[in-house]
């Protein structure tokens, strides 16, 4: 279609002189709204394609998650994912599909909740079918960059969210950063950045954070103990 160019109207004509428009020309027609700025015009589409009962998959589902990142609607993207989204997402499964779940990392960063973001990526069966795609990863980044900009890299949810998705997606300097900037580092995020530093073959740094660990007199869970351990036995 045409909206590449910008040229919505001409999308909207062409869309209104189809008599049976399929799955296709619904998704082409919602697109165009999103890309052009018109995420409520697209959100109404989407509702007017549940009410004919019109096919939905994965992208319909990116596309519309999209439009309420844009326009920063949580209440709108969270009623989606939790409830009407959710079940539907459960029932086509596309609920675990790379491109909707990227779009929902990136409606709940820019909706100021990175904990929900981060639960959304822990739950990925495959991380790396994210990691894989520099647009995915990117997500990632502005979802660093959001929690940075607002200060709460001193929640360790958020923080140590960041540095296990970094780790997943085999950028340990990402990870490393990320640590560095945290003000207080609680005892999980030391866990986080050593798991880290073994799984990717850093061991003497692992070890060094360990003796730090033991320096403050930082609590050390069995994460961690399994982390050491294995660095060890490795080094």
């Amino acid at each position: 279609m045409y909206s590449s160019c910008g040229l919505l109207e001409d999308d909207v004509l062409v869309f209104d002189g189809i008599e049976k428009p399929g799955l296709v020309a619904w998704s082409s027609m919602l697109s165009a709204y999103v890309k052009n700025g018109f995420e409520k015009e697209g959100l109404y589409l989407f509702l007017d394609m549940v009410s004919k009962g019109i096919e939905l998959d994965a992208l319909v589902f990116s596309v519309v998650i999209k439009a309420c990142s844009n326009l920063e609607q949580l209440n709108l993207g969270s009623q989606l994912h939790g409830k009407e989204f959710h079940s539907l997402a459960r029932k086509l499964d596309v609920h675990s599909d790379p491109y909707v779940t990227s779009a929902l990392i990136d409606m709940y960063s820019k909706c100021g909740m990175p904990k929900a973001a981060s639960r959304v990526f822990e739950r990925v069966e495959d991380p790396e079918s994210l990691c894989n795609s520099p647009v995915h990863l990117h997500m990632g980044m502005q979802a660093e960059a959001y929690i940075i900009k607002r200060g709460l890299l001193s929640h360790p949810m958020s923080a140590n969210g960041l540095i296990q998705m970094y780790s997943k997606c085999g950028q340990i300097a990402g990870a490393n950063s990320v640590f560095k900037l945290m003000p207080e580092k609680s005892s999980s995020s030391w866990t986080s950045i050593i798991s880290a530093k073994v799984e990717h073959g850093h061991l003497y740094e692992a070890l060094t954070l360990f003796n730090d660990i033991r320096r403050r007199n930082k609590l050390v869970d069995s994460s961690t103990l399994k982390s050491i351990l294995k660095a060890w036995f490795i080094y």
